[in-house]
């Protein structure tokens, strides 16, 4: 982090220099499908944005409530500032605005509340949400025929040492 920066509470900057460590930039670029592929679950909500992470609902809240996403303050805050639902409008909630209010209050309603224990980024596609590069690797290939897997799947069933494996 200290080498490439943050911007957002989950990933580094992305890598874009030709001279930088070519193994962190590929790692770097596999992040949209990382994000993809998982979710956020709130426990303290210091690092999950109310608007523009996936934590509740099957959309950002921001997608799902563009209208209220464009009055509101802040973009930027967290679940846990958020807490209480206090929301900062630019203006007044017009008369037609209420209803979407409502909605959203409505979906928000069965969020339990956080605790201090910190947040957590879940694999969607596992029920215990751990991820693995062996997981992401099968999702990744569960679409491919047999024959368009190539020697790959032979190399990590080797009896060889990691660093040959890796380096194959």
């Amino acid at each position: 982090i200290n080498k490439y920066g943050q911007t957002e509470q989950w990933c580094t900057n992305a890598v874009s220099t030709t001279y930088e460590t070519s193994v962190w930039r590929s790692i770097r670029n596999l992040w949209p499908r990382l994000v993809n592929n998982s979710c956020y679950q709130v426990i303290a909500g210091n690092k999950i944005l109310f608007w523009k992470d996936l934590w509740i609902g099957q959309e950002v809240l921001m997608q799902v409530f563009p209208d209220l996403a464009n009055i509101c303050t802040n973009l930027e805050v967290t679940v846990a500032d958020s807490w209480g639902w206090n929301f900062f409008f630019r203006r007044h909630v017009n008369d037609w605005e209420i209803g979407r209010f409502v909605e959203l209050l409505q979906m928000i309603d069965g969020f339990k509340g956080t605790t201090v224990e910190d947040d957590a980024f879940r694999w969607k596609h596992d029920k215990d949400g751990k991820f693995s590069v062996g997981r992401i690797y099968r999702k990744e290939v569960s679409w491919l025929p047999e024959n368009k897997i190539g020697p790959w799947k032979h190399v990590w069933k080797s009896m060889a040492p990691t660093k040959v494996k890796c380096f194959a």
